[in-house]
């Protein structure tokens, strides 16, 4: 099946203002969060799947997070990135 990079689908489907960025790729969810262009892309919250995620992609990911505004929290096997315009 083929892939695509997320900012590519992002511009495809014109979808800039998303809420909600769910990410579920079964420990790739650093990766995908990575690719993110904060200046193109930032939802109001991502919930992704952590519990799958080494300790040193943990210490990548949560730092880029918050750099972009946002703040974290865990929940079960997930994390929650809520951006600051909605505290």
């Amino acid at each position: 099946m083929p892939t695509s990079p997320l900012m590519e689908v992002v511009t495809e489907f014109q979808m800039p203002n998303a809420l909600l960025l769910q990410i579920d790729t079964e420990g790739f969810d650093a990766d995908v969060i990575k690719m993110i262009d904060f200046t193109r892309l930032s939802p109001l919250l991502i919930k992704f799947e952590s519990k799958n995620l080494p300790p040193i992609r943990k210490q990548e990911t949560y730092p880029l997070l918050q750099l972009n505004g946002y703040r974290l929290y865990e929940e079960g096997a997930d994390s929650i990135a809520v951006h600051s315009k909605l505290t």
